[in-house]
């Protein structure tokens, strides 16, 4: 899956989530104690649309399909299209000279269902 190009059209293909790494990210991220799997589904896939991807280091890494993605201060993890870890970084550093992209985000929400996102009250304005 090429995460960077997604057509406005294009249905958007979710990544599978493991339980681990559903843990990691309801468990350490601010506001997602109660989140369901499959709306956690749609944040991931969203994030990792809007990351930058950082190249592994290790050759194994790479030739089992791992791929790492930082999203601000979260990192995330997946192999063969599907999440396996994710680590939140606190202390306010945002990792891998990442930009934010607000119209993006707010595009990839809409398309993906997201309806509790940080600027769901713009639109609605």
């Amino acid at each position: 899956m090429n995460v960077k190009q997604v057509d406005e059209k294009e249905k958007i293909k979710l990544f599978k989530l493991s339980n681990e790494a559903f843990k990691q990210y309801w468990s350490t991220t601010k506001g997602n104690y109660d989140i369901s799997k499959e709306l956690a589904i749609k944040k991931l896939t969203r994030n990792i649309l809007l990351a930058k991807e950082v190249k592994l280091r290790d050759k194994l890494d790479r030739l089992f399909a791992k791929r790492m993605f930082q999203y601000g201060n979260l990192t995330i993890i997946t192999q063969w299209n599907r999440i396996i870890e994710v680590k939140n970084h606190t202390g306010g550093r945002k990792y891998g000279n990442w930009h934010f992209d607000k119209e993006k985000y707010i595009r990839l929400s809409e398309q993906l269902g997201i309806m509790d996102h940080k600027f769901a009250h713009e639109r609605a304005l």
